[in-house]
């Protein structure tokens, strides 16, 4: 193949024609050039990478293990706990009624009735000690826990047993100090005021006695138990609580406590018992009494069976009176 450069001009027939020859053009179909060896090693080992990876970190992991010794977690240090205080919780959750040193002048006391308890100066009622009925403090955190039932004295669930714990402690405090200034007073208007005297008889007063023992093998709630309880009743109960435990009895009237504020005995029919429906808990009523009021203790009069038939009969009151409300029939009397 040839190409032509240029033509002679033509007022120059004497100049020269340039002809250049290319070489010939082959095409060739179907055939790819050929790439260099390295791009297929390239691409064989971008595949395997991932694969490459996976066996370095299990090695590497495997190699970690078992060069390093595992050892469990040190334990965090034991944090002390701050014990509760007992003279704040008393004025979060009690003094508003039994006021700020027990004497039981809260500004919320004006409005109860029976007012709250004056620690130290009025006997507590609940106990379960002999002889004397002081409460142990397990009592009295029943008392805090579980409130008095009937009353305005509310339970205190919410707080931790520490906590109700700690209030007893300060109660018992209140309580000291509530008896020493009552019993002082007392002996210096009898002109012999001793205080050490007098502090030891406070001690005396206020020192729990033994636990009321609850013999084992009482006798089970069977109708024949209460029926006994119920002749029992009727001889030493009857006056005050009445025949049929509704608090009616013929000595009710111009009935007080050791205070002289004017009670009546509980109506058993409603269930609402002040020291707990628990059967060990009315035994101990009704064992030990009820301390500054007209309720007397039994254990002495009566035997600790007469006792459990007792229990047997005044639970099944408030029994048969759920029994009534449910069905509104009248009850069967116990023969």
């Amino acid at each position: 193949m040839s190409v032509t450069l240029g033509h002679p001009s033509a007022g120059d027939p004497a100049a020269p024609e340039i002809v250049v020859s290319a070489p010939p053009v082959v095409a060739v179909v179907g055939v790819v050039p050929e790439r260099p060896r390295w791009h297929a090693w390239r691409t064989a080992f971008l595949i395997s990478l991932p694969a490459l990876l996976v066996v370095y970190v299990w090695l590497a992991a495997t190699g970690i293990h078992g060069a390093v010794e595992y050892r469990q977690p040190a334990a965090a240090p034991a944090v002390d706990t701050p014990e509760p205080n007992g003279a704040a919780l008393y004025m979060q959750n009690c003094a508003r009624c039994h006021g700020e040193r027990g004497a039981g002048n809260g500004f919320a006391s004006l409005f109860l009735d029976p007012p709250a308890r004056r620690f130290g100066e009025e006997r507590f009622q609940l106990g379960t000690t002999t002889p004397n009925a002081v409460p142990t403090d397990d009592d009295l955190i029943y008392v805090v826990r579980h409130g008095i039932p009937g009353t305005a004295m509310p339970a205190f669930d919410q707080l931790s047993d520490a906590e109700r714990r700690a209030i007893v402690s300060h109660v018992r405090l209140l309580a000291h100090c509530g008896l020493f200034a009552k019993l002082f007073k007392r002996a210096e208007q009898d002109g012999d005021a001793d205080v050490a005297e007098v502090a030891a008889t406070v001690v005396k007063q206020l020192t729990p006695g033994p636990p009321l023992e609850i013999p084992k093998g009482l006798p089970p709630p069977t109708p024949e138990s209460i029926a006994r309880g119920q002749q029992i009743f009727a001889k030493n109960c009857a006056t005050c609580h009445g025949p049929k435990g509704a608090g009616d009895g013929p000595q009710v009237k111009d009935m007080k406590n050791d205070n002289g504020r004017p009670t009546r005995p509980r109506d058993l029919a409603r269930g609402v018992f002040k020291g707990g429906d628990e059967p060990d808990r009315v035994y101990a009523r009704i064992a030990l009494g009820m301390p500054g009021t007209p309720m007397p203790a039994s254990l002495s009069a009566l035997k600790p069976n007469e006792i459990g038939d007792l229990v047997n009969f005044v639970l099944s009151l408030c029994q048969r009176a759920d029994s009534v409300a449910r069905q509104g029939t009248a009850p069967r009397a116990v023969e």
